[in-house]
């Protein structure tokens, strides 16, 4: 699924979006470009090495809600 921009635009809770750095279904660059300049906020991490199937980012994702949990 992709998001408009006004969709991204309208994001107003902390967002993490986690990447493959050697993604071929998604262009990570062109993500994280377009992530920055439409939710400044966004918390952006890019897997070195890893494709499109991201695996094992369970830690990752349970540190980022646990920082966030106030926000809720």
């Amino acid at each position: 699924m992709t998001f408009s921009d006004q969709e991204l635009r309208g994001l107003k809770m902390p967002l993490l979006a986690i990447l493959g750095e050697k993604d071929v279904v998604f262009s990570p660059i062109k993500a994280q470009r377009r992530l920055r300049k439409l939710v400044p906020s966004v918390k952006i991490l890019v897997l070195p090495g890893v494709g499109h199937g991201l695996t094992d980012q369970t830690s990752t994702v349970q540190e980022f809600l646990s920082a966030h949990s106030a926000c809720a």
